[in-house]
């Protein structure tokens, strides 16, 4: 070494010895961790990194050990420490101890921190209502409990509510809080009002941490919203005596929600629960009284932990060095977590919404996600990770419910359902870039530059932007095709830059270079979501918190982006196929989000790729068709088919004779009916005149409800001269023409003649000549003109006929459908879902669901019915072979939308491509495009569906008047029509459109009419 060289080492060395901050690392090392000076302590801290490096592995986690427990009590003694140098030794302790990265308070008490003790605040209700007979024993019993905790060292103060008499013993002392001893010798009885907020703002500015104890009887009847915020608050109790209403502990932690912190628990103890008042409370206390404030730390319950690893990412990170130590280890640490959560859940019950904004819930919440994914992936291994699994999954369940009530509630205010839907998105979002950003650094080194997401070119809004990447997360079953199509817009026209936009730094995509010379695009993918904060900087507007994708949903975008045949810049196209790889997780149909129709489809279309094997793939087809034949099956209604049928079958008009018996009944000179053969007078009627036997008749009438004697006013209309109480029975009284006719005919055909004939010539006569002919018998000539007159009048008539409404069942359509399918698994999936109600219990009960059930069903059937063995009895009436046929058709175009590709645009989208491309304004099904209700990216940022209801007449052939399976355009017209049928309408009726009768130049395929066709087919179905 040159001796100039030297000498400026040595220079630099003497001027950094001068330097106060200078300390020499070799003499720090030497110093005992537990009895060294604080300053000395705080000097090790600051070096302690090089300290731990200079060490053995065998001494340092001792060493580690010693100077957390060090720090732990200097903090606790309200020693100022910077915050990175804590965060250096939490780390360090964390690689060797990482159980230990949360502790409680009595691992605290072990270490020996010293700790705090909250005071006690007892809020008495001192108002009228208080005055019964019970009041008595209710102070004897709080005023034992709360001597008993003042024996352990709490300090107990007693704030009076009430009315004037109760606040000026409070103004007589300075408006202070009574202690427990001059409450006790105060001997106060209730009177007066029920003012609550005096009381609340005697203990707002209390100077130290205190749980409150508030004793009523019913509700707060002052105005609620005066009540003053308790800063130092850290726990509520309420509660209510026996003789109090039911429910109002609950009235009272809604009135008081809005005057603690979001993370304040409240416990209330109803009015049957008042027997247990002191174990309830003394219970609480002791496990949660004592308490520390140390700085870097999060206090959450009982427990203490670094406020650092409440980001997920570190958290995810302290559970797998746990995991790597063994289950022993990660039990403890996951009995610390179960913790965290259940005294989460306790806080919620207070106020969800309040709790819902609050930081402390946020940021446990947004560890759910992270956890339930690692825990998930140990599930086989560790029974420590089946609990926090199934704990997790249950309380993210509580919370999405509690979070949709509130939703309900608010249904009418829409600024706070839009700050409810961002605070839980808030919550269950987090950002692990930090983290990516680490490990990619150690892999590829220097990023290469930054991506740019031209977001100047977007004309979406905020809204619609982080609606569209919030349902990245669900990727696998997207609600919205149109905010899926957005993002793939984003990712074709980004590119590459060598500085980053302008913004806030979480907001740069930062681009690493493989080995292969590939880029590193899981890491773009899943940073994606900054593209709206470089959205929101470029618009100036407020920028939502950074979050991340998981690798699962990254990875699944890659898979989607394959398969959308998009045209995607050369960097992300070079860097595709590294991600569109088998992936077990991915592709296991035992996993539920795997299971839906599109994420199957997807995996269909990368089949190839992903090395998919037969059986998978036929399975997707399975689970496929049976998701088709539910949907169809679920839209499938009983029917009806309605046609005309003449009411006496095979018989003609009328009878051609000129027999007068068939056209003519006959009476005498008289009026009387008489015989047709004989001319004899038939008897018209049955009379009774003695006393005793008409009353013997009309009790007979009045058992069998008037049908034996008929109403004498009838009787009198025909005779009347009968004496006074002659009554006419019924069933002797004389026939009708109708009845006469018939029987003149059954008589004249000797049984020739069918009832049916008989009935209709009848009929054709009373509809022809409005009545039967009544002739004088014995009158020839005017009865051969009758029979003249009323054959001439009956030519030409007609049958009558009615209508007949045949009901077809949906288990007839099934039936059906079932016979007529070439397919046995589709038949035994058909048979298999109409007879589940009566197996759904028992599978219910096996953990079978309904499709699995229908799927195991279809595999095992290895033949089709045969339909004759089912037959319908009306199969052969007129319409209902047709009907049946056309849902039969229906029934395979919805069937073979299963093998359409997935859709990456909804229908209105599709429908604005055809209408920017067609060629005149008079195309079928098109003309009228513009007055279909539609969902615009652009415009629309609170519809989360993008489906359209559409008429079956948009995609119907004029010829066949069926829907289009090869649509075709005529040139010039531009008029659509069937293939199949307009090709063989142009070979036998000219070269002419049947529709404008315009000559026919071309005739083409219009493949993006029948995209819209199949995607429309295939949302019937969903």
């Amino acid at each position: 070494m040159l001796r100039r060289t030297k000498q400026m080492l040595a220079m630099d060395a003497r001027q950094m010895a001068n330097s106060d901050s200078f300390v020499p690392v070799l003499l720090l090392s030497e110093e005992n961790v537990e009895q060294c000076s604080q300053e000395q302590f705080l000097k090790i801290i600051a070096n302690f990194d090089e300290l731990c490096a200079n060490r053995s592995i065998e001494e340092r986690s001792q060493y580690v050990e010693q100077v957390y427990h060090r720090m732990l009590k200097i903090l606790s003694q309200k020693t100022l420490i910077p915050l990175d140098h804590i965060i250096a030794v939490i780390k360090q302790f964390i690689i060797y101890y990482p159980s230990m990265a949360i502790l409680t308070l009595d691992e605290l008490k072990t270490i020996g921190i010293e700790m705090e003790r909250r005071s006690i605040i007892i809020h008495f209700d001192m108002s009228g209502s208080m005055s019964g007979s019970g009041f008595a024993p209710l102070v004897r019993t709080v005023t034992n409990f709360c001597a008993n905790l003042q024996t352990q060292g709490i300090t107990i103060y007693v704030s009076l509510f009430g009315g004037n008499v109760q606040e000026n013993v409070h103004n007589v002392i300075n408006n202070r809080l009574l202690t427990l001893d001059e409450f006790i010798k105060g001997n106060y009885q209730p009177n007066g009002g029920t003012a609550f907020c005096p009381s609340f703002e005697r203990t707002k500015q209390f100077a130290s941490a205190y749980d409150a104890i508030i004793i009523s009887d019913g509700e707060f009847t002052d105005d609620i919203s005066r009540l003053t915020f308790q800063e130092q608050c850290k726990t509520v109790f309420f509660v209510a005596p026996p003789w109090s209403p039911k429910g109002v502990e609950q009235k009272h932690a809604t009135a008081i929600s809005s005057c603690v912190h979001a993370n304040v628990p409240y416990i209330g103890i109803a009015s049957e629960q008042y027997s247990q008042l002191d174990t309830i409370i003394e219970g609480f206390i002791r496990d949660h009284h004592s308490f520390v404030n140390l700085i870097g730390y999060t206090a959450v319950g009982t427990y203490i932990l670094p406020s650092h690893i409440l980001a997920p990412t570190q958290m995810v990170r302290v559970f797998n060095d746990c995991s790597s130590q063994g289950e022993q280890i990660l039990q403890i640490f996951i009995k610390k977590l179960l913790g965290l959560f259940r005294y989460l859940e306790e806080t919620a019950k207070l106020n969800f919404e309040r709790c819902l904004r609050g930081i402390e819930f946020q940021s446990i919440m947004s560890l759910i996600t992270p956890l339930t994914k690692t825990s998930y992936s140990h599930l086989e291994t560790s029974i420590s990770c089946q609990q926090l699994y199934g704990y997790l999954s249950k309380i993210l369940n509580t919370f999405t419910n509690e979070k949709q009530k509130l939703i309900y509630q608010l249904a009418g205010d829409i600024k706070s359902k839009q700050e409810i839907n961002t605070f839980w998105d808030n919550a269950m979002s987090f950002s692990e870039r930090s983290l990516i950003i680490e490990d990619n650094e150690k892999k590829y080194g220097s990023c290469i530059g930054y991506l740019d997401f031209q977001v100047d070119n977007l004309t979406c809004t905020s809204e619609i932007l982080l609606d569209a990447l919030q349902q990245l997360k669900t990727i696998y079953s997207p609600e919205n095709l149109d905010y899926l199509s957005l993002i793939l817009d984003i990712l074709s026209s980004c590119k590459i830059n060598q500085q980053p936009t302008p913004g806030p730094e979480n907001s740069h995509i930062p681009i690493w270079k493989k080995s292969d010379g590939t880029i590193e695009l899981l890491s773009i993918l899943r940073m994606l979501p900054s593209c709206l904060q470089q959205f929101q900087y470029s618009r100036k507007i407020p920028l939502d918190n950074d979050w991340t994708l998981q690798p699962l949903a990254a990875s699944r975008l890659a898979w989607v982006m394959a398969a959308s045949g998009r045209i995607f810049p050369d960097f992300i196209t070079n860097a595709l196929p590294s991600l569109v790889v088998p992936n077990t997780i991915l592709t296991d149909l035992n996993i539920d989000e795997n299971r839906s129709a599109f994420w199957m489809k997807i995996i269909r279309e990368l089949a190839s790729k992903l090395d998919v094997p037969p059986e998978i793939l036929q399975t997707i087809h399975q689970i496929l068709t049976v998701h088709n034949l539910k949907g169809f099956l679920l839209r499938l209604t009983d029917g009806s088919v309605t046609y005309e049928k003449q009411i006496y079958e095979n018989v003609s008009p009328f009878i051609d004779t000129g027999e007068p018996s068939a056209w003519c009944i006959f009476v005498d000179e008289n009026g009387n009916r008489v015989d047709a053969s004989t001319g004899k007078t038939i008897a018209p009627t049955a009379f009774v005149t003695d006393p005793d036997t008409v009353a013997r008749w009309y009790s007979t009438n009045f058992f069998m409800r008037g049908a034996v004697v008929r109403p004498r006013y009838l009787t009198l209309l025909e005779h009347p001269d009968l004496p006074e109480g002659t009554i006419e029975l019924y069933q002797t009284s004389g026939k009708k023409d109708v009845d006469i006719l018939r029987d003149q005919l059954i008589e004249l055909s000797k049984g020739s003649l069918s009832s049916d004939q008989i009935n209709a010539h009848i009929y054709t006569i009373r509809d022809r000549l409005k009545s039967i002919p009544c002739i004088v018998w014995g009158s020839n000539d005017k009865i051969g003109e009758t029979i003249i007159m009323a054959k001439t009048a009956c030519h030409g008539a007609s049958l009558p006929t009615e209508k007949v409404v045949i009901n077809i069942s949906r288990s007839v359509i099934i039936d059906y459908l079932t016979a007529h399918c070439n397919d046995a698994f589709i038949a035994g999936a058909l048979r298999a879902f109409s007879e589940y109600s009566r197996v759904a219990k028992e599978q219910a009960l096996a953990g079978i669901s309904e499709v699995d059930h229908v799927i195991e069903c279809g595999q095992k059937t290895t033949t089709i019915p045969n339909y004759e063995t089912m037959r319908f009895i009306h199969f052969d009436k007129p319409g209902v072979r047709e009907y049946l046929e056309n849902l039969q058709k229906k029934f395979i175009r919805s069937l073979r939308s299963v093998l359409t590709p997935p859709q990456f645009s909804s229908l209105s989208t599709l429908f604005k491509q055809i209408e920017s491309t067609k060629p005149t304004d008079e195309i079928v099904s098109i003309a009228d495009l513009e007055l279909i209700p539609t969902q615009a990216v652009t415009t629309n940022s609170t519809q989360s569906s993008s489906r359209t209801i559409l008429d079956q007449n948009f995609f119907t052939c004029p010829i066949t008047l069926d829907i289009m399976d090869n649509p075709v355009t005529l040139a010039p017209c531009g008029h659509m029509f069937e293939m199949d049928a307009i090709v063989a309408y142009l070979n036998t009726a000219g070269n002419t459109c049947p529709i404008c009768r315009s000559a026919v130049t071309n005739v083409s395929p219009n493949h993006t009419f029948k995209n819209v066709i199949e995607a429309w087919v295939a949302q019937q179905t969903i």
